[in-house]
Order: C-alpha cells, then structure tokens, then sequence
C-alpha cells in the first residue's frame, strides 16, 4: 500500500510540474521570456524570496514592479507602489513594498498575496492568469522553524509544492552562453545564488527537512563551496545538464535539460540528498562529478527527485 501511494504522489507532483510548465510556455510565448517578476541578477543578490515564487507573481499575479508604474486597476491609475489597492473594490487591499538590494540600487515590487490568482501587471498591463492551480498544492509554506525576520506579506506568498508538500525549485535560462552555473549572475547561463532561499532552508515545507545539515543528511548543492575542489556550481549544473551531451566529468560545458527547469526534492523532501542516490545513511555521497564511481550526470536519475524542464 506504502508503494502505491508513493506512486500516486509522484504522479501527482509531475502532473503540477507540468501544468506549471505550459503556465511557463505560454507566457514565454507572449512576452518573449520566461516568468520572473524580479530580475534574477536582483534576485541573486537579495533571494528574500525563491524562483518559484518569484514565477508564481509574473504567472498569476499578486505584485507590482516598481518600474512598470503607473498601472490601472478597474479604471483607478496608480502611481506609486505604496499606493496601489490591489482591489479598489474592497478598499484597503494594500500591498508592502519589498526592496530588493540589487547589484545596482534597490529595485522595488508591491506585493499583495491576496491578488495572487487575480492575473498578473506586465509592463503596466493586467493579463489573465497563466497559471490558476487548485487544492493542497498551491499554498504559502515555511522555510525555516523561526521565520521572525521575514516580511509578513512574504510569509503569506503561495508558491507551488509537491505532492509531500514541499516547494518546487525553479530555475530559469538566463541566457544561451557562459558557464552553465557561475558566480557571477552576469555571464552565467543560470543562477544557483537565486535558489539561497529554498537551499538555506533548515525546516522545509511540511517534511521539515533541514536543507543544510552538515552532520548526516542535507543537499548535495550544500557540501561544497564556491572554492572547493568540486565547486558547488559544477554539482548544480550536473544535476540540469542533459545527459546526453558534453563528457560525465564537466558538466560546465555540457547542455541543460531546457530552458527552466523545474525540480521536486522527492518522497524525502531533500533537494539531492547525499544519503540518496548512490549514497546512504551510513555512506553519504558528496561528489557526483570528478568521482571516479559517481561522476556522471546519469547518476541523476537514482535519485528520488523529479526533474520537468521544458523551453527551447
């Protein structure tokens, strides 16, 4: 009974991922990119909020950016983030303005969770909603024990969860050369300093599982550094690069899966644990690329996470 429901939950998270796929398709199709309120460059240098839910406001509304003003809501023209009423029929639905510390200034959005769904503002336009999921996955969730020193509007943020109800990672194609995973969010084809708010979380969603716990379990994506033999760059990047493509060993030069990708951490609610895969309780594997065993992106797929991606 325990394997056939663990099947109906993967079936289930992959129907979401890919519902929340052709939400991505679409508004790629209309606008040219693919969704993500903030910049990724801002979000790299101030995650206080995740990719995925950083899609969720660009897909089914609920924020305002700052340099996108003014905008009209049912005839009423703002201005002014502070300002907007995100329902000027029930006064008082004003959002907060969230300030971003971007690599270039502040880059400000107002952000109301309540008009999440009501569809979303591009470039002072409101459009119908791309993406309107129903039920237990779609909600706000926790990231860590004590979340006292995020901002409340945040804390009510829905972002898209699995079937365990843990969030989804979402990662976005910056662009169609560079490193496939740098440092600097400027050259790099993807971000992984944007994912800090999923990866740095030490009680994710409702499994509470300690993303960066360094004495057994934890993400893979946590036990190296920038400056580590294997940096932690080349481990992300050989979880999103294609097989197919490019030697087991450098997945710097490899090809992703597509242009987003779209990641649930599995029925043990860690992204890539290293007592998963070819690890264990008692044999934890921390390098899936210059091993000599496990070093290859093949490797991926004994994994219990899911990977959509999708794009191109």
């Amino acid at each position: 009974l325990g394997k056939v429901r663990e099947k109906a939950r993967v079936t289930e998270t992959t129907s979401v991922m890919e519902e929340f796929a052709k939400a991505c398709d679409a508004f790629a199709q209309q606008f040219g990119y693919y969704p993500g309120i903030v910049p990724e460059e801002v979000l790299a240098a101030d995650p206080q909020i995740s990719p995925m839910e950083n899609a969720v406001l660009h897909l089914s509304g609920g924020a305002v950016r700052g340099d996108e003003l003014p905008i009209y809501i049912n005839g009423v023209a703002y201005d002014n983030l502070s300002s907007i009423d995100f329902d000027p029929e029930e006064p008082g639905q004003q959002g907060t303005v969230i300030t971003f510390n971007g690599p270039n200034g502040n880059f400000d959005i107002a952000v109301y969770a309540g008009a999440v769904g009501d569809g979303p503002f591009v470039q002072g336009k409101r459009y119908a909603p791309f993406f309107s999921p129903k039920g237990s996955q779609f909600a706000a969730v926790k990231y860590d024990a004590d979340d006292s020193g995020v901002l409340e509007e945040i804390k009510f943020l829905p972002t898209v969860l699995d079937a365990w109800g843990n969030p989804l990672m979402y990662a976005r194609r910056l662009r169609a050369n560079g490193p496939m995973v740098g440092t600097d969010v400027r050259s790099t084809q993807f971000s992984l300093a944007s994912q800090a708010r999923v990866l740095s979380a030490t009680a994710l969603g409702d499994l509470a599982q300690d993303q960066t716990d360094a004495s057994t379990g934890g993400s893979i994506i946590n036990k190296t550094t920038t400056s580590s033999a294997t940096p932690r760059e080349d481990t992300f990047a050989q979880i999103i690069r294609t097989p197919a493509i490019g030697a087991a060993r450098q997945p710097q030069s490899g090809a992703p899966r597509g242009e987003y990708i779209v990641i649930s951490a599995g029925k043990d609610g860690v992204f890539f644990s290293v007592e998963d895969g070819p690890g264990g309780p008692s044999t934890p594997v921390t390098d899936i690329v210059s091993s000599a065993a496990n070093g290859t992106p093949t490797v991926i797929r004994e994994y219990d996470d899911i990977i959509v991606a999708g794009g191109g």
